[in-house]
């Protein structure tokens, strides 16, 4: 598993934002790269790539990402594609993901969700009234 990736958005150029160990970071983070956290972040971070919070990395708030790799501490809200949680992994909150990766020794403590894209809509038909009446 490589933690910096290609990122097919930007023609296959590797590219990653680095919150490195010591940052201490709170705010709003909206961008279209990997994002790899080895020091603390407390907000929101959108990114249509991926997340990964490194064995030093600490987070809290909410993550919307691809896919989100987890090998530090993780405390709050996160929805996307999939989630990784690493033997070192600690997650405390809510997930909705289409996949979830718990390895040995990971920790996974709250609510999950699983999102289908095949899920069939029930629609409601109106009772028709009998004619005879």
């Amino acid at each position: 598993m490589a933690f910096i990736g290609k990122n097919s958005k930007n023609g296959g150029q590797l590219s990653a934002s680095i919150i490195s160990l010591g940052a201490k970071i709170k705010g709003e983070i909206n961008c279209e790269n990997d994002i790899h956290i080895n020091g603390e972040f407390d907000g929101s971070l959108i990114t249509s790539a991926e997340v990964i919070i490194g064995k030093t990395g600490n987070v809290t708030g909410e993550i919307h990402a691809d896919r989100m790799v987890v090998a530090g501490q993780f405390k709050g809200e996160y929805r996307g594609d999939s989630i990784d949680i690493l033997p070192t992994g600690v997650v405390f909150g809510e997930i909705h993901v289409k996949n979830v990766i718990i390895e040995p020794n990971g920790i996974f403590e709250g609510e999950s969700r699983i999102i289908k894209d095949d899920i069939l809509k029930l629609e409601v038909q109106p009772q028709s009234k009998s004619t005879d009446e």
